[in-house]
C-alpha cells in the first residue's frame, strides 16, 4: 500500500516555505514530495486521492513524508478536506509581518510576468486584494484550530528563521519526530524574492541541478562551486533587481496596511502566547498592540 504525507507545509506565501521545504529533504528519515506545491486539497482535488498518495510513493521508507503548499493556509474549507484525509497530519505554517509579506506577493506576481515592473504596488494591491487577505492570520489560523488540535499545528516566523535558521529546523525535526541531530544544509538560503533573471530558463536548471546536489549532500561544495568569479559573473548577469525597477511601497499606503491589520496581529500574538511579534508592522500599528497584550495578562 502506498504510504501517504505524515506533514503538510499550509503556507504562508511568500514566507520561506520553499527554503523550508528543500531543508527538509536533506534529513534522511524525511521525504518531501517534487514538486514542492502539490495544490492537491485547493486547484487538483477533483484528482482524487490516489493520484495524491503517488507523489510519496518513493518515500515509504522515511518516518516523515510531505509537501508545501502555500495556497492551503487561506482557503476555506481546506482543514476540512485535511482532516477527512488523515485526522493525525502534522501541519506546519510560518508567519511574517503582514505588511512585508504583501509587497513580497506584489514582487511575485511581477516575477510571474502578472504584472509590468512599473506597476506600483498600490496599484497591484487594488487588483489583487489577496496581498492583504493572505494576511490576516489570525482569522485564517482560527479555522484550523478549530479543525485540529494544537498540538498537530507548528507555527513559526519568518524573522526568527532568518535570524537563526537552525533553531527552526531543529523544532521542525522535533516536531515531525525524526533524529533532532539530523543533517541540516547550511547552505540552503531562502530565495531572494527581490531578484528577477533575464533567462528563466537557465535559471531553472542551475535551481533544479543546485538542489539535486544539495539533497545528495553537496551543498557546500556547490557553494564553493557558485563563488568561483566565472561562475559568480554568469550568475550576476542573469540577475535582475527588482527593487531597483519597482517602485517602492509609500510610507502612507504602510501605515494604513500596519492599522488595517492590527487586529490581527494582535489576535495571532494571542493565539501563539506571546506579548509581541518581531514585526515592524507590529510595532507601528497605531494603539501599540503589545501594550495591550500585556495589560491583559
Amino acid at each position: 500500500m502506498t504510504s501517504g504525507p505524515t506533514f503538510i507545509g499550509i503556507g504562508v506565501q511568500k514566507c520561506a516555505t520553499s527554503w523550508l521545504h528543500d531543508v527538509l529533504h536533506g534529513h534522511p528519515d524525511i521525504f518531501t514530495s517534487d514538486p514542492k506545491e502539490i495544490d492537491y486539497f485547493t486547484a487538483k482535488f477533483d484528482r482524487g486521492r490516489e493520484w495524491y498518495l503517488r507523489h510519496f510513493a518513493d518515500g515509504a521508507q522515511c518516518a516523515a513524508r510531505g509537501e508545501t503548499s502555500p495556497s492551503y493556509f487561506f482557503n476555506p474549507g481546506v482543514p476540512e478536506r485535511i482532516r477527512d484525509f488523515d485526522p493525525a497530519m502534522k501541519l506546519i505554517v510560518i508567519f511574517r509581518d503582514p505588511v512585508d509579506r504583501a509587497f513580497s506577493n506584489h514582487l511575485h506576481e511581477i516575477r510571474a510576468g502578472n504584472f509590468t515592473q512599473s506597476i506600483a504596488f498600490e496599484d497591484g494591491l487594488r487588483n489583487n486584494p489577496v496581498y492583504v487577505e493572505q494576511g490576516r492570520y489570525a482569522t485564517h489560523l482560527a479555522r484550523w484550530y478549530e479543525v485540529f488540535p494544537r498540538e498537530n499545528l507548528l507555527p513559526l516566523i519568518f524573522e526568527e528563521i532568518t535570524a537563526d535558521p537552525e533553531v527552526a529546523v531543529r523544532q521542525v525535526y522535533d516536531f515531525l519526530g525524526v533524529d533532532p541531530a539530523g543533517r541540516f544544509d547550511k547552505s540552503r538560503k531562502s530565495s531572494n524574492e527581490s531578484v528577477a533573471y533575464h533567462n528563466a530558463g537557465l535559471q531553472s536548471v542551475l535551481w533544479r541541478g543546485g538542489n539535486a546536489l544539495r539533497r545528495a549532500g553537496f551543498g557546500q561544495g556547490l557553494e564553493r562551486f557558485k563563488s568561483l568569479p566565472a561562475v559568480r559573473q554568469l550568475m550576476a548577469m542573469n540577475k535582475q533587481d527588482l527593487r531597483q525597477s519597482v517602485p517602492p511601497m509609500q510610507a502612507e499606503t504602510r501605515s494604513a496596511l500596519s492599522a488595517e491589520l492590527a487586529p490581527e496581529m494582535e489576535a495571532l500574538a494571542r493565539m501563539l502566547g506571546r506579548e509581541d511579534l518581531p514585526w515592524r508592522s507590529f510595532d507601528a500599528a497605531p494603539v501599540p498592540v503589545a501594550e495591550k497584550i500585556r495589560a491583559a495578562t
